[in-house]
């Protein structure tokens, strides 16, 4: 994607939009329209928050948490423009990538794992917690592999997603 091409920047924002808002697309659309409401001003955003996140070597380089304080479009939430993270941020061949961090994985580390983005950063900060999620999903996933389970972080990050934050079942006898 060519980040000085508006039309193509703001175009892929809402197809990214559109696919986010899974089955029940009225409310993210609503929220596109919105958000692009003043277009240069929404490229902008979005061009920046891209190249940022492309330049970024490691998620606690500061990169990661300057994307994500950045970002603001009427709107928009971390949902959304995560998931705009994790496509416009990708840079092959690099050892990490952003991640999508929404409700369902919030869940998911929340009541399946015990574990917070605010214990992961160690502060309340929203923009350090993104960049604290993503560190430790690329370690947990690094962990894994290591350990003869090839996983990479946004196939973790998918399974976290699907999980839900449904509770593990419990198991009769132990």
């Amino acid at each position: 994607m060519d980040l000085r091409d508006a039309l193509q920047v703001l175009s892929i924002f809402v197809l990214i939009m559109a696919w986010g808002s899974g089955p029940k697309p009225g409310r993210s659309i609503r929220n596109a329209a919105r958000a692009l409401s003043q277009d240069e001003a929404a490229h902008a955003i979005l061009a920046v928050s891209a190249r940022d996140l492309r330049l970024s070597i490691s998620p606690p380089d500061g990169m990661v948490e300057f994307a994500h304080a950045g970002f603001a479009l009427p709107g928009v939430r971390q949902s959304c423009f995560t998931k705009w993270f994790a496509f416009a941020g990708y840079m092959p061949e690099r050892s990490w990538q952003p991640l999508i961090l929404d409700s369902r994985v919030y869940a998911t580390l929340n009541r399946t794992f015990a574990v917070t983005t605010h214990e992961m950063a160690g502060t309340p900060r929203r923009s350090r917690r993104y960049a604290a999620y993503v560190d430790t999903m690329h370690q947990w996933a690094q962990s894994l592999t290591q350990d003869g389970c090839a996983v990479s972080a946004d196939r973790l990050e998918w399974i976290l997603f699907a999980h839900d934050g449904r509770l593990w079942p419990a198991v009769s006898g132990h």
